[in-house]
Formats: C-alpha cells, structure tokens, sequence
C-alpha cells in the first residue's frame, strides 16, 4: 500500500489548524454564554443586609443615645452590638443583651451630656428602672407596633425584655412579667418623641394602694397612665373590681372603668357601668350601678338588742 506523499501535509496541517480556531470560538461562546447572568438574576432582587456582630461587651454597662439625647443605659453580662454589612463601625442598628440589670430608660428627647462623672449620672431624667435575662434592641421592627399608633407615630426604636421582668417606677409601683416592649415614638403631630411600654403577655403591678392584673397592659411612662385590656381585676383598701377593660392613673389615683364591671366596695357586692374609684380621696362614683346589701335571716337578733 502507498502512504500519502508528504507534499500533502503543509495543507492537512492548515485545514486543521483553521479547524482548530473555529472550534475554540465556538467554544469560548459557549463558556461566556454560561456565565453571563441570566434575565432572572438580572430582575432579581438583591439580598438584604445582614447584620453583624461588630463588637461584644461582658460584664459592662452601655448607654443608648438617639438624636443626641440618652435614651437608655444598662449593666448587663453580655452585650453583642450589631451592624448592616457595610456599614460604619458606629452605626449600631441592634443589639441582642443578656443578664439586663440596673436597666434605666430616660425621658424623650432630654439631651445628657455623655460622662463618667457620677453626680453628672445621677441627675440623668430617669423615667423607670429595669432588669430582664433577655433583651433584643433595635431601631427597625422586631415586632409590629400597634396598629393605632402608626396613624399618630412613627417609632425611633424599640426593646424588647424577655423571662423574669422587672420594672420600677420613680415613685415605687413595681411591675413584673414575662416579657416587655419599650418603645420610643415621634409623634407626628407634635415631633416631640414620646415612650411606651407594652406588656402582651400580661402583668402584676403592685403599689402602696393598688394591686392589678391584666392580661394585657400597656404604660405611658411620662404621664403615668396605665391601660389594662382583656380581663382586669384591681384591688384596693376598699374593695376590688373586675372587668375587662380600664384605665389607673398612678399619678391621681384614679381607676377608671369604660366597660360593665363587678366587684365589692366598702365590703358591700355591686355591678356598675362608668364606674370610676378615687382611691385617693375615697370616692367612689358610677353612672349606673346596683348594690347587693346582705339581708339578716328572720331568727337573727339585731345589734345591741337581748
């Protein structure tokens, strides 16, 4: 058999080498095909930012302030302070805390000097004191605020308490629950930032005077009004009352009552509807209301009589 002559290869080598160059293009489009991002990920929306743990305390105290005034400090066991990736070191969006204790929210919108000196410390306008195991601090939503305050208020922040709450006001009335929510508002109508507090989960509130449970409760710390929802009794040097909603004025001393309530004053039964109590002064006031007097049996001898 003859073998092909090698005048032939020159032109073998130069078919190949054309299809050589051709296949490589086909290729490398191929490869850029793959990799360029597809309509899909194009539309796709981008991930959110992830907060960070940027820096973590233990056994410390720390001091929260917004807009230039103090607006909480505690001592705590544990501190992780976080921040959107990306982010400057100093623009801490939340914090997760543990072992909360000589906790102290401040009035809204006070401005305090930051400082060490502790006669400065003590002239900080306190509004309540509190410990928990547990808080979750942040400047955007952990939890949907209420739905009627978002017509009236857009919220600054908000802290949520968790296991073993405890809360004590300037004047002594003590609070204790599972869990508790501050919150800081501007109030759109006025611009003037304003707290609350929110218990969901229900609360025990003990004073001098006064004693409540509700299963749910929410506190105006600056005016000192509490608002007690879902099944309410309150208990006083008089007597007691329960119903599902009212309102206490620790600052008066005034329990007000919008729906039917039922309880005993001056040990005597009754039924009511717009009752209000003046614990203070002792008054005891109803638009409507019907007393259960006890009736003696027919053999009873009255008092002073043989």
């Amino acid at each position: 058999m003859k073998l092909p002559e090698k005048a032939n290869t020159p032109q073998v080598q130069r078919r190949f080498g054309t299809l050589g160059v051709i296949t490589l293009l086909v290729v490398l489009a191929g490869v850029y095909r793959w990799a360029e991002p597809s309509n899909t990920y194009l539309s796709s929306p981008s991930p959110s930012p992830v907060s960070t743990v940027t820096m973590r305390l233990e056994n410390a105290p720390f001091e929260s302030y917004v807009n230039g005034h103090k607006s909480w400090s505690v001592w705590a066991n544990r501190i992780d302070l976080e921040r959107t990736a990306g982010a400057s070191m100093s623009m801490i969006q939340s914090a997760s805390i543990e072992g909360i204790r000589n906790g102290i929210l401040y009035k809204a919108g006070e401005k305090s000097p930051a400082s060490d000196d502790s006669s400065v410390m003590n002239k900080e306008p306190a509004l309540v004191s509190f410990s928990a195991q547990k808080g979750r601090y942040a400047i955007q939503n952990l939890d949907s605020m209420p739905l009627e305050w978002s017509q009236n208020y857009t919220m600054q922040w908000q802290f949520r308490l968790t296991d073993d709450v405890k809360l004590e006001t300037l004047k002594g009335e003590t609070l204790t629950a599972e869990s508790m929510t501050l919150y800081e508002l501007i109030n759109r109508r006025t611009r003037k930032s304003e707290h609350r507090l929110v218990w969901d989960s229900g609360a025990d509130m003990t004073s001098k005077k006064v004693r409540v449970h509700s299963n749910q409760m929410r506190m105006d710390p600056g005016e000192r009004v509490l608002e007690c929802t879902h099944g309410v009794r309150c208990a006083y040097p008089d007597g007691a009352v329960q119903t599902d909603r009212a309102y206490l004025s620790l600052k008066e001393q005034i329990l007000r009552c919008p729906d039917p309530a039922a309880g005993t004053e001056k040990k005597l039964q009754y039924s009511a509807e717009g009752l209000v109590v003046n614990i203070k002064n002792r008054v005891f006031t109803a638009n409507r209301v019907q007393m259960k007097f006890p009736v003696e049996s027919a053999g009873a001898v009255p008092r002073g009589v043989r």
